[in-house]
């Protein structure tokens, strides 16, 4: 055998046919439900800066409107999810990709009055419509 790292198998070998290999973790679902010990997954973003509102895009695919709660205030956002992840306990999880908690705050790029914000959710995608507060709203002043 090479002393070389690369050389070496990066997962253990198995035949077509076989159950689990040897050496690979098992976990069972309480590894994967919502718990503390589960990091936050961060959601990809676009934030839009108009000239009399910013909006803000959050994807999060596989949520119910229910599961996302977004708060806010004048200067940030925060945009969060959980849903429960349940498996059979007789099963074996081999892979677990799909997050169960997703989080991303968002500095905003002018205040806004959190009052009046709207947020909508369709097909996977948190659309979040925030208007700039007044001050920060340019008006033309014509010259005489």
């Amino acid at each position: 055998m090479s002393s070389n790292p690369f050389d070496q198998p990066l997962r253990p070998e198995r035949q077509p046919g076989q159950g689990v290999p040897q050496g690979v973790p098992q976990q069972t679902s309480e590894q994967f439900l919502g718990g503390s010990s589960v990091p936050a997954a961060v959601p990809a973003i676009d934030v839009v800066n108009g000239s009399e509102d910013i909006s803000v895009y959050v994807d999060l695919p596989g949520y119910a409107a229910e599961e996302i709660d977004v708060r806010g205030d004048e200067t940030a956002l925060v945009v969060s999810a959980q849903r429960m992840v349940e498996f059979d306990d007789t099963s074996s999880v081999l892979v677990h990709e799909r997050p169960a908690r997703i989080e991303r705050h968002i500095q905003l790029p002018a205040p806004v009055d959190i009052d009046k914000a709207e947020a909508d959710y369709d097909e996977g995608v948190c659309t979040i419509s925030l208007p700039k507060a007044a001050a920060e709203r340019y008006k033309r002043i014509d010259l005489r």
